[in-house]
């Protein structure tokens, strides 16, 4: 039985408030793990993450299905 194949690739940048150079050589290490870490937990490939001292690049491929329990991130819990 026949099927359609897609994959998205997103980049994505994330950026420190007033894009002060708040990410240091030793924090960003950590920063990076931790969102590798929380992709993966969603499903969500890491193919590349690069923090800079103002912000960070991430290239990903989001997975066929997202549930809906994943979709809502409530910075309180």
């Amino acid at each position: 039985m026949p099927q359609s194949l897609a994959k998205v690739y997103l980049h994505v940048i994330f950026s420190t408030k007033d894009r002060k150079p708040f990410i240091t050589h030793e924090t960003k290490p950590i920063l990076q793990d931790y969102i590798v870490s929380l992709a993966s937990d969603l499903g969500i490939y890491t193919i590349e993450i690069f923090a800079n001292p103002d912000h960070i690049h991430w290239l990903c491929t989001l997975p066929r299905t997202i549930h809906n329990n994943h979709s809502r991130y409530d910075p309180k819990d």
